[in-house]
């Protein structure tokens, strides 16, 4: 597999459509999600995932919305024509998109959301990308030792001192 052959913080896209993962399959690619902090895009439509916990393990849903909830490039993100629920999996997504101002592009077709969360859920997607312009914050993965400059301004970049 091509994904295999580079260093995986080098991606940039993930895309695994239509794979049927399950539950297990895409929590495993949530976990190798810590290791690519430059990924912009991830495509998980059709893979079995679900959201709430049972006696098949289940909860992808809700480990994928952790591990993109803080991360520092994510843009565009498709979860349709899994089994996302309301309670669990939709109220993660709506959290997901809530606190990563980033994500300005999400697909949730074929849900088992109700019209009213996935509305709220797509507004919030629409208002991070009509803000993403003005919007700075604070990536996850950076910590008060982090060699970036705190209180940069919009549009400067800076390079860490070795």
């Amino acid at each position: 597999m091509e994904l295999f052959q580079c260093d995986p913080r080098a991606v940039l896209e993930l895309d695994f459509s239509n794979n049927y993962l399950g539950d297990r399959g895409a929590k495993a690619i949530c976990q190798l999600l810590r290791q690519m902090p430059m990924i912009q895009k991830v495509n998980m439509r059709g893979n079995g995932m679900r959201d709430a916990r049972g006696h098949s393990g289940g909860g992808s849903v809700l480990c994928l919305c952790q591990q993109l909830s803080g991360h520092p490039q994510i843009r565009w993100l498709d979860v349709s024509d899994n089994e996302i629920n309301d309670k669990q999996g939709g109220e993660a997504l709506y959290q997901l998109v809530t606190n990563n101002h980033l994500i300005s592009d999400l697909k949730c077709d074929g849900t088992r959301m109700s019209a009213d969360l996935k509305t709220r859920i797509l507004d919030t997607v629409k208002a991070n990308r009509e803000n993403a312009p003005k919007s700075i914050r604070r990536h996850a993965y950076e910590t008060q030792s982090s060699h970036m400059v705190s209180g940069r301004r919009a549009g400067t970049t800076s390079k860490a001192s070795k």
